[in-house]
């Protein structure tokens, strides 16, 4: 698929949680693209006439009728200010599609286990509405998500809509939460010894540091060929013009954006 430039109009800007909100907008034409694939929005800058221009997953399916971003706000971030700041009815431009973070034929036999943190859930979720969208994989579907607490939770609701099992790993959960505490990689630990990881295809998305530990991890348990990943990070610490992307060498990465 060749990127096309597209206008896009807001439908809806909603906050998900204190640091986090969706927007939701449509094309004229549709963007044809692949689960786990992002967008490229042209963010204004004051006093330039070149845009900046910033990276941002799709987090719906591709046989949905409207688009879903997942943005992470980051005070002073030119892309999240910027997209915060749209209301219904405002427009914005973009290209699309990019990345190589796509979800694979599924192996028959085999479970889809995906793992996320923070905004990383958005191309998972992508992914997930395509497989129940298309009703053709019939195995087992999975998803770890890590976050620091309860409040930072992402598309629960979604998920358990979509008929999907969910586990949540809370590094700094209240008292009261009856889930997991600690980190995505400490749960991963806590599997059962009977669990059988080579049957699964591994998709990871997150920070660079969760992608790293998660990587090692898999990497002694299972083949490098099963695993899939994205690492996402803020433009803000790579310079005013980069993608919101980092790399691991640990697995196999895309050129994706946060």
């Amino acid at each position: 698929m060749f990127a096309r430039r597209f206008k896009c109009e807001v439908l809806e800007n909603r906050k998900l949680t204190p640091t986090v909100f969706a927007l939701r907008f449509k094309t004229r034409k549709k963007i044809r693209f692949r689960a786990g694939q992002f967008i490229s929005v042209f963010v204004p800058q004051e006093g330039k006439r070149k845009p900046a221009r910033r990276c941002y997953s799709f987090a719906s399916g591709p046989e949905e009728k409207d688009y879903l971003l997942c943005v992470k706000y980051v005070p002073g971030g030119k892309g999240s200010e910027y997209l915060g700041s749209l209301k219904p009815g405002d427009t914005f431009e973009a290209t699309a599609p990019y990345g190589h973070f796509e979800l694979r034929d599924p192996v028959p036999g085999k479970g889809l286990l995906f793992i996320a943190t923070g905004t990383g859930i958005a191309p998972i979720l992508s992914m997930i509405k395509s497989i129940k969208a298309k009703g053709a994989f019939r195995g087992p579907c999975v998803v770890i998500f890590g976050a620091k607490n309860e409040q930072e939770i992402l598309f629960e609701r979604e998920l358990r809509a979509l008929g999907v099992q969910s586990l949540f790993a809370l590094s700094s959960a209240s008292a009261s939460w009856k889930g997991f505490h600690g980190r995505v990689t400490t749960l991963l630990r806590s599997l059962p010894p009977n669990f059988d990881w080579q049957q699964w295809d591994y998709y990871v998305c997150g920070s660079g540091e969760m992608i790293s530990e998660v990587g090692a991890m898999l990497q002694s348990l299972c083949p490098k060929t099963t695993i899939h990943s994205e690492a996402f990070s803020s433009a803000t610490k790579r310079g005013p013009e980069a993608p919101a992307t980092t790399t691991s060498p640990l697995l196999r990465q895309s050129d994706g954006c946060a």
